[in-house]
């Protein structure tokens, strides 16, 4: 099935309510960590409020988009399809605790694999999208948890345990 923009597989899906939806699994994991984040696509919900809850916090955060018009409205570095990928990863050489990744869809799963042994968590908002997770190969972390509190739904990618209970209390 190729992907047309429109959630065939939620047929009430109604976006123009939904862009947060990734907020609790995203503040689930800001909760259970200390480190550093990073967030690849700049969002009227997630920017503003990682920018905030780090520096409140006293935490590295870095925000990146290939969207020049998003990346001045947000204050996020930006870099263009092949300048991203080697930005990425040279930020997958890093550490980070949390990775989230809500930018260019045809992206999201192969960018995600970048950071399967650097962060703790992997955010990623608006799953699932048949073309992108296709062939996604989710059983290099330990554990996936797709939150269907809100849709779109967001999957969580961790080798860590401790989160599993939290994330749903």
């Amino acid at each position: 099935m190729a992907w047309t923009g429109a959630r065939t597989d939620m047929p009430d899906y109604k976006p123009e309510q939904c862009w947060a939806s990734h907020l609790p699994s995203l503040f689930s994991c800001l909760l259970a960590t200390n480190g550093a984040v990073l967030e690849v696509g700049a969002g009227d919900w997630s920017t503003p409020l990682l920018r905030q809850y780090c520096k409140t916090a006293e935490r590295k955060f870095v925000s990146v988009e290939e969207d020049r018009t998003w990346a001045t409205k947000y204050g996020s570095f930006c870099h263009a399809d092949a300048e991203l990928t080697e930005y990425l990863q040279a930020c997958a050489r890093e550490p980070w605790s949390i990775v989230f990744l809500d930018h260019n869809g045809h992206r999201r799963a192969k960018d995600a694999l970048l950071f399967v042994d650097s962060a703790e968590y992997v955010v990623i908002h608006d799953y699932p999208s048949p073309d992108i997770f296709k062939d996604f190969p989710q059983n290099r972390w330990k554990h996936n948890i797709v939150d269907r509190r809100a849709r779109p739904w967001t999957l969580v990618l961790t080798q860590h345990d401790h989160l599993k209970e939290r994330m749903w209390q």
